[in-house]
């Protein structure tokens, strides 16, 4: 599926960096790392152009003053989702959205609450990630300009540099995870024993856990790597 996609992600991409270029300057974040993955989860969702541009302002808003009244945003956010809700059980399409209002609205499988948590969630979750992500791994190779220029002269790199950014400069800060409640004993990872709804942290820098821990390309810490950091 993400391969059908990619001739319309190009497109968009396209499309904002010729907009960047008559303008002759650029904010990442504005112009380029938000619009990008929102336009791309809009359009994979089939959220109406009219509806697209509602949410997109609501989000630009919420981010350019965090500090305005959240209760009044996400009562109008939620609004605006209703409204999208609506207009697609008038005029259903092929989409995430019409596929979930019919699991609603014909399988009786969604209640109304969580068939609206879950448009929203896909909706943030689809774009909040992948806007971090180019934010914080350019930031990362601002401040390793040794590593832009190594990708810069063998852009077969680009894969490794993907997994390396997600990483070092992933796009969450922290996500919580829970051992699985296995009786009073526990279980036994490595060298620790987990009880039931103890916290599991995972940090990605751990010298004894990665081959390289420093902001590297051309060295690719594998996945297996990753999982076994407890």
């Amino acid at each position: 599926m993400i391969a059908n996609l990619e001739p319309r992600i190009q497109q968009i991409t396209d499309e904002l960096l010729d907009a960047v270029q008559k303008k002759g300057k650029m904010d990442l974040i504005a112009d380029f790392a938000f619009p990008l993955p929102f336009r791309v989860i809009a359009e994979m969702l089939g959220i109406p152009v009219l509806y697209q541009e509602k949410i997109y302002d609501l989000w630009v808003s919420i981010k350019a003053d965090p500090n305005q009244d959240h209760h009044a945003w996400i009562k109008e956010y939620y609004s605006c989702i209703r409204e999208t809700l609506e207009e697609k059980r008038k005029h259903p399409t092929e989409g995430v959205i019409s596929s979930l209002i019919h699991a609603h609205d014909q399988e009786d499988k969604l209640s109304e609450p969580e068939l609206l948590s879950t448009v929203q969630l896909l909706i943030t979750a689809g774009h909040e990630t992948t806007t971090n992500l180019i934010g914080n791994g350019m930031v990362a190779l601002q401040k390793h300009p040794e590593q832009l220029a190594l990708l810069r002269s063998n852009p077969s790199l680009l894969p490794n540099a993907i997994e390396e950014l997600l990483r070092y400069a992933g796009p969450l800060m922290i996500s919580w995870r829970f051992a699985k409640f296995a009786g009073f004993q526990g279980i036994r990872h490595a060298s620790r024993t987990l009880k039931g709804i103890e916290t599991v942290h995972a940090l990605y820098k751990r010298k004894r856990s990665l081959q390289q821990p420093n902001f590297v390309f051309s060295t690719y810490n594998k996945l297996q790597q990753l999982l076994r950091i407890a």
